[in-house]
């Protein structure tokens, strides 16, 4: 075979390997809405999914009890189905956002087109990235101090 089939990605680092070669970095040729942490703490909601509603074309959100949200990306694709998008926290598909605390996030990125992520992602995806500390500036290293002692009677 000349080419070598589909893409694989590795969510940590995103490595993505296709036909020409190999890159590292952002989502090659995919164009999520991205959507700052500000923005959301600006809505009010105390939820994600709340806090996007209205932010991002093409997102529909429904709120479907007390705290609990709904979303589909470009409308309800299947009858049978489930039609709701990929959610991931920092790398990790996990099933809803609801212990996330809005505080917490740095950015989303909605992604209408999420075939990096294969047929999981055929509805989409919502990827939040959260914040960390400074990790940059910090040195990493172990200080270990042990005293040992005899006494000869």
């Amino acid at each position: 075979m000349k080419n070598i089939l589909g893409k694989i990605l590795l969510a940590l680092g995103i490595l993505i390997i296709g036909s020409c070669g190999t890159t590292s970095g952002n989502f090659e040729g995919i164009n999520p809405d991205h959507i700052t942490g500000e923005q959301l703490q600006r809505t009010g909601q105390s939820s994600v999914l709340g806090a996007l509603q209205g932010l991002v074309p093409g997102l529909n959100v429904v709120r479907s009890g007390r705290n609990d949200y709904d979303a589909t990306i470009r409308g309800i694709d299947s009858m049978m189905s489930p039609t709701t998008p990929l959610y991931i926290i920092d790398g990790v598909i996990v099933d809803s956002f609801d212990s996330l605390n809005i505080y917490d996030v740095d950015y989303v990125d909605v992604m209408k087109d999420a075939s990096i992520y294969g047929s999981r992602g055929a509805n989409g995806a919502i990827y939040v990235h959260t914040k960390r500390g400074p990790a940059k500036d910090k040195k990493g290293g172990v200080s270990v101090e042990y005293n040992f002692g005899t006494t000869i009677k």
